[in-house]
């Protein structure tokens, strides 16, 4: 691998070396656009130039992600520059002379102001689009979502329509399970919903959704990657945000965040408290064809579960010279998850039925902790560098779960006979980090050069012990069929070359990711051993280009989806006495192709994008159902077969009479699945959608409300939805010029949120009907003292360019 890898460096240099030893025609001028206020990079402002005589359009461009322009081939003359963007005002540069004396004229910085307008005798300022459509992401403005304050990062992307969250928790993102969480361009210790779960949205400046990840990243995560930039603040500076947030059903939430920066010298600290309890009501039917019988399984179940959690994350920057920084990060956390199930059961076959309530309460206290160590050094600043990370995550999820039932009389409310009390506790422990070392080489305007090398490590470790009570011995008696213990090994040792210029007016970026995987399951209960080792090639490639005010954007990648320690387990890790869920040892990675086609265009004062995509994947795994000869439903993994999903995101900004403004966007995707599902030949075609809208009055300069809508409706291999809504509302006051705030918050109103859906398999038919806690509403108090604010750093994310 690393043969092959040095052999593509040294051939790409040779490529870059000839395009930069070519000249190209004509003069160029070249500038950086940046918020006046903020020094921020303003990405895809408009530049145009125009001629001093008659002021006719010469050529034009827009500003990439960091704010940079160039405009090429240029004749010799007087000109004029226009620089202008969205909700900031517009700029001209006049008396432009571009002479034989120079190749080159460098603008330097230019810089904006955000558009005032007077309303009421009163000022309103510009501010930031709840979302920015960039080329290869999506970004989005938590600040400006009033109806995810208070709440985390889960609450903010149940707004997006390329986002579903399940009754069960579980999040897709453009229909796939399986995605990355970043924090601030680095791997966080928790993943999916927990990850999510965890992150106040408060402390959340952005959130992006890059859903065709280049090289340079991680293969793992077949829908991509979520990365979350927190809020810092640089310059000399004390400053900080305090949150407080109350709410019905028991919702209890403060989280303070203070920065310090002097010197060269940048510190940060939080805090995160959170104590939350969460109800939804679900009843559930299912009838299974068996060999002599039909069954008829009626539930209705009553589900609390209460979530207290503590966090703390602090971090240092230190800038010693020009040419070399170091920086330090630390993050403990507690999440105390009690929960409790309280079911009523009907078992009526055979024209016989039986009554029974089932009491399950688990505790799961997971306790964490990660840190990150990185350095960066400048051989010549602006050309060439090198930068070394290390992580190390460190999670402890243990796990009590006791669940008995008892016979009952039809009404549930006499409870004899106790049928059966079963005790499980599963202690989990995972030790994971990454080391990566990136070298980066500016071979010319436009032209780059970058490569590294990484090792993540997992080893992760769990040991189950179930007891079933012995009415007879009056005590519990070890169940051999659930108890077991396995250790897992997931090593991945990875180099990338990426390989970025233009040519012909196209901008592009290429590059190719090896991974070895080295993957060891050694499941001791049963003295058997798993093991998988592969090499694994992942190219990538992005193409944009600029055509007048027209943006387009083509890419390509290849992506895996590992399989965790859960559903490698062939032990159940959930049961109680009508369901099991277990895992599969000899579940293989899943390969995926992705592409991407975007546009964006600004029409007047209307944002329009249009990101189509479409994904096939090799080797696809899910959960499927079956039941068994008691009528019991087991769920388990499963490589089922191929999918291909394509589809459109579609989104829109504008404003209407200054004071309103609307943010709808909808998803559509086709899916096609051919493979097993449950002995079963399953080739089926299904179409899912979803639409959102944000619609924002700004009532006051210091007064705002937000009304929010998620509809949608969902499909896969074995179930199906009736479409359901989620609706929110928010009054939001500020005091003090914005230092302090007041928020009042509704969620899921109108009871809108209710879930229907239906699952079928080989032999059986089941339905489900899930209402969620409703309406729930909070006051957030929030307090921002010195302008608190983020300021990213050079090293958070690794962004593709697209010279637009």
């Amino acid at each position: 691998m690393i043969r092959l890898l040095l052999t593509l460096v040294v051939a790409v240099n040779m490529i870059a070396f000839a395009q930069s030893t070519s000249s190209s025609a004509g003069k160029i001028v070249s500038g950086v656009v940046l918020d006046s206020a903020t020094t921020s990079a303003l990405p895809f402002a408009n530049i145009t130039l125009h001629s001093k005589s008659d002021s006719s359009f010469v050529t034009g461009s827009s500003t990439d992600i960091e704010g940079e322009f160039e405009l090429n081939n240029i004749a010799e003359g007087d000109y004029y520059l226009k620089i202008s963007f969205v909700g900031y005002n517009t700029k001209y540069i006049p008396n432009l002379r571009i002479s034989k004396a120079s190749q080159k004229l460098d603008l330097g910085k230019i810089t904006l102001s955000k558009v005032t307008y007077e309303l009421d005798a009163a000022e309103v300022v510009g501010e930031k689009v709840s979302e920015e459509l960039h080329l290869d992401k999506k970004v989005i403005n938590v600040s400006q979502n009033l109806n995810a304050q208070g709440g985390n990062a889960l609450d903010v992307l149940q707004n997006q329509p390329s986002v579903r969250v399940d009754p069960d928790g579980t999040v897709y993102l453009r229909g796939s399970s399986n995605f990355t969480v970043y924090v601030n361009g680095k791997p966080y210790p928790l993943q999916g919903s927990d990850a999510l779960k965890q992150i106040s949205a408060s402390t959340i400046e952005n959130i992006e959704l890059i859903t065709n990840p280049s090289s340079k990243y991680d293969a793992e995560g077949s829908a991509g990657i979520i990365n979350i930039n927190l809020k810092a603040q640089k310059d000399y500076s004390m400053s900080g945000i305090l949150n407080l947030n109350s709410g019905t059903g028991d919702k209890y939430n403060a989280d303070g965040t203070v920065n310090y920066n002097h010197n060269g010298l940048s510190l940060n600290a939080g805090l995160d408290y959170r104590n939350n309890m969460f109800l939804n009501n679900q009843e559930i039917q299912r009838v299974s064809i068996l060999r002599s019988f039909t069954q008829l399984l009626e539930t209705k179940v009553s589900v609390r579960n209460k979530r207290e959690q503590f966090s703390f994350r602090g971090g240092m920057d230190y800038t010693f010279n020009p040419k070399s920084s170091l920086g330090l990060t630390l993050g403990v956390g507690m999440v105390d998850i009690v929960g409790g199930l309280s079911t009523n059961v009907l078992k009526n076959q055979s024209g016989l039925s039986n009554y029974s309530v089932i009491r399950n309460k688990m505790e799961i206290p997971v306790k964490y902790v990660n840190t990150t160590l990185n350095y960066q050094y400048k051989f010549e600043p602006d050309v060439n560098d090198i930068y070394f990370e290390a992580t190390y995550n460190y999670v402890d999820v243990p796990n009590d779960q006791l669940t008995e039932e008892f016979a009952s009389n039809e009404n549930y409310n006499s409870l004899t006979e106790l049928i059966s009390k079963v005790s499980y506790s599963n202690g989990s422990t995972r030790n994971e980090g990454r080391a990566k070392l990136n070298y980066k080489h500016k071979l010319s305007e436009g032209t780059t050069i970058e490569t590294g090398v990484q090792t993540n490590y997992s080893f992760r470790n769990l040991s189950a012990v179930n007891k079933i009570f012995d009415k007879n011995l009056n005590d519990y008696v070890v169940d051999y069929n659930l108890t077991n213990e396995f250790d897992l090994r997931n090593n991945v040792y990875a180099g990338y070359v990426s390989f970025t210029s233009q040519i012909a007016e196209f901008n592009y970026m290429i590059g190719l990711r090896g991974e070895y995987m080295d993957r060891f399951l050694d499941q001791k209960t049963l003295s058997q051993s798993y093991t998988f080792e592969k090499m694994d090639f992942f190219p990538s490639v992005n193409v944009s280009r600029k055509i007048d005010d027209h943006q387009l954007q083509l890419s390509y990648s290849r992506r895996v989806n590992r399989p965790n320690e859960n559903i490698l387990n062939p032990f159940p890790f959930f049961t109680d006495p009508n369901i099991s869920v277990a895992g599969n040892p000899k579940l293989k990675p899943e390969y995926i192709d992705a592409v991407e086609f975007n546009y964006q265009k600004m029409f007047g004062g209307v944002f329009f994008s249009a990101q189509t995509y479409y994904r096939k994947s090799k080797d696809s795994f899910t959960q499927t159902f079956s039941t068994d000869s008691t009528g019991k439903l087991n769920i388990v993994f499963n490589n089922y077969g191929n999918s291909d999903v394509y589809g459109a995101e579609l989104s829109s900004s504008f404003s209407v009479a200054e004071i309103f403004k609307f943010d709808p966007s909808v998803n559509l995707f086709q899916t096609h699945l051919d493979g097993l599902a449950d002995g079963k030949v399953i080739v089926k075609n299904f179409f899912n959608w979803s639409a959102r809208l944000n619609a924002t009055v700004t009532i006051t300069p210091d007064t705002r409300f937000m009304l929010s809508g998620n509809y949608m409706k969902f499909v896969d291999a074995q179930s199906e939805s009736e479409p359901f809504m989620q609706i929110s509302a928010s009054l939001r006051q500020e005091f003090f010029n914005k230092a302090m705030s007041l928020t009042l918050q509704a969620r899921n109103l109108f009871k809108a949120s209710d879930m229907k859906f239906t699952t079928t398999g080989s032999n059986f038919n089941g339905s489900a009907f899930i209402r969620p806690e409703a309406p729930v509403f909070s006051l957030i108090f929030s307090y921002n003292f010195n302008n608190f604010k983020r300021t990213q750093r050079a090293n958070d994310n690794i962004d593709i360019p697209t010279g637009l």
